[in-house]
Parts: C-alpha cells; sequence; structure tokens
C-alpha cells in the first residue's frame, strides 16, 4: 500500500463490510477526539482528517496494514 492519502483512501474503502463500515467508525472516533459523529464519513470528510493530522495518518496506514495482514 502507498502513503498518499488517496492510497489510503483507496485501500480503506476497499475493505468489505462489515469491516469497511467499523474501520470508519473507529477512524472518525480517532479524528473526532473519541467522539463519534453520527453517520458514515464521505470519502471527502476522511481525506480531510488525514491531510490535517500526520498522525492519524500514519495510524490509519499502520492499523490497514496490521487489518490486511493479520497472519504476517
Amino acid at each position: 500500500m502507498g502513503t498518499s492519502i488517496e492510497n489510503i483512501i483507496d485501500a480503506m474503502y476497499s475493505l468489505q463490510e462489515p469491516w469497511l463500515t467499523r474501520f470508519l467508525e473507529l477512524m472518525a472516533a480517532m479524528a473526532n477526539g473519541g467522539k463519534s459523529n453520527g453517520h458514515r464519513p464521505s470519502r471527502c470528510e476522511v481525506a480531510a482528517w488525514l491531510a490535517a493530522s500526520p498522525a492519524l495518518r500514519r495510524e490509519v496506514r499502520q492499523l490497514l496494514h496490521a487489518w490486511r495482514a493479520p497472519d504476517a
């Protein structure tokens, strides 16, 4: 997986349900200080959060890597 924001978003949205919704809910909580915003975030919202926070981008990238390769 690449490190660009678009690559991270593509990797997230390629997850199958119910994992996509669960991952997006987790990411929304991480981006909003632990509080859910009550709706599934759009790609634009996700991109804005990732662009605004290098730390969040790094955490999401690490989570995606672990999620996609649990046996590695």
